[in-house]
């Protein structure tokens, strides 16, 4: 009896922190949504409709397009979250919150490639199932858990341990093979915390320890799941101090807390030692088993290990489920960065005589801004800012029209696109010209910090593309050539 009250507590807890993730995520995207998709944002909902279907793009969104829709999905999904977080009709709330962030990323892949969004799709598509019946469940006593549902979920938490361990052990960068990996990690990191550059100042074997636990945590933790109570709960441990490392050192959107959630939902499993419902769970198992078997393709099909070639009807079920993003394989931090650079955008309404710099909020930028927390929150925008020079996939500006977009907004006077930043330096005016400056970050050490403030120090690099402007013959704003 104690083992069944300790899972539905479990569970519990567990859906509530799912509810908590959710919210944070579409509140974040309250303040955003218009300038990422709206219909003067960078990336319009009907630009990324058009020529498309909804089987490749499955969204909400194909039922209108309008400022009002993005604003309209962006609140539906606010709703959905919070009745999972004050555990009322968890199963329509995590349908919502699964079908709103769904019509969100699918219209936005270029600002929603994240794990941690795979990640939070996929957990509210199984949470449907885990999830007790009844609009006020409480424990949910009266509805626990299948077998089967629990089965998907801790075959969830093995693919997420086992995939980001794999993408680090057979990585062609040598930092994880050297045992150096954190010792760049901690100041390279796309939005670390003051924690984070505390951590990047301790000692190199302090630094080379870290690297070894992350290894040995994600590649060992898989196995102990699978094995008995106790190396099972030894395993939920190692698996929650790296999470928990990770969450207050960097900020990875929820990343963290929905891995931490999966280890302490199987404190208690397995849960039952006979079926909550043959009936029920055998049409669960309809849509679990093979929601399960795309994640072992996508394990088989794993970059960086030795060729291990699908069959055609498999290779073409991956390519027709992807969209829907509801089983994802999990490649994390393959590559680390060996020093940050910044693209920090500037304007110009004097021919170029002066520069003004847009400010950012969570990268770092000024040399005196306190790195802080954002996570489980996300700034979007200023993610896809620092992804411009990040490996792999780093392409040249020619491919990448981000900046372009970005910069005809702002010289169009586009308020949403304007508003992603944390200061406009034109304020009631338009820059006559933009120009994106790449400039090198360099940690300070502790001496530094206490004297002059500063955490960091930087250097003007070059330029990320060329200047940007509005062509005085035909009026269109394109690179300067």
């Amino acid at each position: 009896m104690e083992t069944v009250s300790t899972a539905l507590k479990a569970r519990w807890i567990y859906l509530r922190g799912l509810g908590f993730c959710f919210l944070a995520t579409f509140l974040s995207l309250a303040f955003q949504a218009r300038g990422l998709i709206g219909t003067r944002g960078l990336f319009p909902v009907a630009e990324s409709l058009a020529g498309s279907s909804i089987l490749k793009t499955p969204t909400l969104f194909w039922l209108g397009a309008s400022e009002a829709a993005v604003l309209a999905v962006v609140w539906a999904g606010v709703a959905g979250a919070v009745l999972v977080l004050f555990n009322r009709a968890n199963r329509v709330g995590l349908f919502i919150c699964w079908l709103c962030f769904l019509s969100f990323v699918s219209v936005a892949p270029r600002v929603s490639w994240y794990k941690a969004d795979s990640l939070l799709l996929e957990a509210a598509f199984l949470g449907i199932f885990l999830a007790p019946a009844g609009r006020r469940p409480g424990l949910g006593e009266k509805d626990p858990p299948t077998r089967i549902a629990l089965a998907a979920h801790l075959w969830l938490l093995f693919r997420l341990s086992l995939e980001t361990g794999l993408s680090k052990a057979f990585s062609p960068d040598v930092a994880w093979r050297d045992l150096s990996a954190m010792a760049y990690f901690h100041d390279n990191m796309p939005f670390p915390t003051w924690v984070g550059w505390l951590m990047g100042r301790m000692p190199y074997v302090f630094q080379k320890v870290e690297t070894a636990y992350t290894l040995l945590a994600e590649l060992l933790v898989p196995f102990l799941l699978l094995s008995g109570r106790r190396p099972r709960l030894v395993g939920i441990l190692l698996w929650s101090v790296l999470q928990a490392g990770i969450l207050v050192s960097g900020n990875f959107l929820s990343f963290s807390y929905q891995s931490i959630g999966l280890g302490l939902l199987f404190v208690g499993y397995p849960v039952f030692t006979r079926s909550a419902g043959a009936k029920r769970e055998g049409r669960q198992a309809l849509i679990l088993v093979p929601q399960m078997a795309v994640g072992l393709l996508l394990l088989w099909s794993f970059p960086f290990f030795p060729d291990l070639p699908l069959p055609g009807p498999a290779v073409r079920a991956l390519d027709a489920l992807a969209p829907f993003r509801s089983a994802n394989a999990y490649l994390l931090y393959p590559f680390i960065e060996r020093e940050r650079r910044v693209v920090i955008l500037e304007g110009s309404n004097d021919g170029g005589a002066t520069w003004r710099e847009y400010g950012y909020q969570w990268q770092p930028q000024r040399l005196n801004g306190v790195p802080r927390f954002l996570s489980p929150l996300s700034d979007r925008f200023e993610r896809e800012m620092q992804h411009l020079l990040e490996r792999p996939g780093r392409v040249p500006y020619a491919e990448n029209d981000f900046i372009l977009r970005v910069s005809r907004r702002l010289i169009e006077g586009e308020g949403p696109v304007g508003g992603l930043f944390a200061v406009n330096p034109f304020s009631g005016s338009v820059p006559e010209r933009v120009r994106a400056s790449v400039y090198r970050y360099l940690a300070t050490d502790f001496g530094t910090l206490l004297t002059t403030g500063h955490w960091w120090t930087r250097a003007r690099t070059g330029a990320y593309c060329p200047d940007i402007a509005r062509n005085p013959g035909d009026g269109r704003i394109d690179y300067v050539r």
